[in-house]
């Protein structure tokens, strides 16, 4: 499966979330992997204002579009 910039970027927030014990929030954030699988990016941003701030700085801005988040890879 292709995983997007913005995805690799949620994978290691996630990893760090659940390391910390903040099973929660890991699980949030792997829901707005799912979403962005699905090219949801709106529920992804709905998701992501459900994450303490911490890890939504981490998570930085959810990208508008499939097309803008591929961009992120350079």
């Amino acid at each position: 499966m292709h995983q997007t910039p913005y995805q690799k970027i949620l994978w290691l927030v996630a990893c760090q979330a659940h390391a910390a014990g903040d099973r929660a929030d890991a699980r949030i954030i792997l829901k707005m992997v799912e979403a962005i699988d699905g090219c949801d990016y709106v529920l992804a941003r709905q998701l992501r204002l459900a994450l303490r701030a911490g890890y939504r700085d981490q998570c930085g801005e959810v990208p508008a579009q499939r097309g803008f988040d591929e961009a992120m890879g350079g």
